[in-house]
C-alpha cells in the first residue's frame, strides 16, 4: 500500500483551499443545502414521532378497550359504499337492553344519539343576549362518561340514573361553549336555551379541542339520552359504546355481542353482518 507523504498531504490541502476560496459561494451552497436537507429530515422524523405519540394518547384518551357499533364503518362516506350497505337498517334505542343480558362479558354498554353540523343539523345554544352555534348536542346515558374516559368532567357532575329515568333538562357543556356563554361567571346552575328548550347546566367537561379537524369535546353539549330521544325524534343515526374488562378475552366479549346484534336484527347464519364493530383504533 502507497501512503501519502507529509509534503504531498499539504500540496493537496492547499489545492483544496485554493479551490474553495475560488468557488466560495458554491461551496456555501451546498454545505447549505446539505445542512438544510439533514435538518429537514431530522425535523420531519421529530414531527411524525410526535403525531403518533398524539394520536396513540388520543385513542388512550377514549379508551383503549371501548368499542363501538354502528351502522357503518367509522370515517366514511356511505354515498361512496355498495348498495347492500348504504341500505342498512338503523340501530334501535332498545338494542342496548337486549346487549346487557345477551353480553355477560362487556360494560357499560350505552346508546348514543347526535344532532350536529356535520350531520346537516344547525343547533343553538343561548344565554341571555350570548349565543353558540355550530354545536354538537349528543344524548348519552349515565356510564357514558365511563365508556369515554375523553369526557372528562371539571366542574359538577355528569348525567345520573335519575336523570336519565326522568328525561330531566339537564346539560354538560363543553368547555368552550360554557366560556363563551358565561365568560365572566360560572355556568353551574345556570339556564341555558338549546335549540328553544330549557336546561339547566349541571357540568361543564375540561378542555379538549379535538384530533386534528375533527371535533372535540369542547363543542359538545350532552344532555339525558331519555330527554334527547324526545326532544329529537327525528334522529336515527345511533351508535352503540361498550367497554371489555381488562381480565376478560377481549375475542370473547366480541363474538358475545356480535351474536347477540345478529339475533337482534335477524341475521341469517349464511349473511354477513348489516352493522360494524370497530375500537378507536381507526384513527392509528
Amino acid at each position: 500500500m502507497r501512503f501519502m507523504t507529509l509534503s504531498q498531504a499539504r500540496e493537496n490541502f492547499l489545492a483544496a483551499m485554493q479551490t474553495l476560496r475560488s468557488s466560495n459561494l458554491r461551496s456555501a451552497l451546498t454545505v447549505l443545502g446539505i445542512v438544510i436537507g439533514v435538518s429537514s429530515v431530522i425535523s420531519m422524523a421529530a414531527i411524525i414521532q410526535g403525531l403518533d405519540k398524539f394520536v396513540q394518547d388520543r385513542v388512550e384518551s377514549l379508551g383503549s378497550r371501548t368499542y363501538f357499533l354502528t351502522r357503518f364503518p367509522p370515517g366514511t362516506d356511505p354515498s361512496h359504499m355498495p348498495e347492500r350497505i348504504r341500505t342498512r337498517r338503523y340501530l334501535e334505542y332498545n338494542y342496548a337492553e337486549f346487549v346487557r343480558a345477551a353480553a355477560p362479558d362487556v360494560e357499560n354498554v350505552n346508546t348514543v344519539g347526535t344532532r350536529g353540523f356535520f350531520f346537516g343539523d344547525s343547533n343553538l345554544i343561548t344565554s341571555g343576549d350570548r349565543s353558540v352555534e355550530k354545536v354538537i348536542i349528543r344524548g348519552a346515558e349515565p356510564d357514558y362518561i365511563v365508556a369515554l374516559p375523553l369526557f372528562n368532567i371539571e366542574r359538577g357532575r355528569f348525567i345520573s340514573a335519575f336523570d336519565e329515568e326522568h328525561a330531566r333538562p339537564v346539560v354538560v357543556l363543553g368547555a368552550a361553549i360554557s366560556e363563551s356563554l358565561f365568560p365572566n361567571t360560572d355556568a353551574l346552575g345556570k339556564t341555558v336555551r338549546i335549540n328553544g328548550a330549557a336546561y339547566e347546566v349541571i357540568g361543564v367537561f375540561s378542555h379538549d379541542q379535538g384530533l386534528f379537524l375533527g371535533p372535540g369535546v369542547d363543542i359538545f353539549a350532552i344532555i339525558p339520552m331519555s330527554n334527547f330521544r324526545k326532544q329529537y325524534p327525528e334522529v336515527k343515526e345511533l351508535i352503540m359504546i361498550f367497554t371489555v374488562p381488562k381480565n376478560v378475552n377481549v375475542e370473547t366479549a366480541q363474538a358475545e355481542v356480535i351474536q347477540a346484534m345478529r339475533r337482534l336484527r335477524r341475521i341469517p347464519a349464511d349473511r354477513e353482518n348489516d352493522f360494524e364493530l370497530s375500537s378507536p383504533d381507526f384513527l392509528n
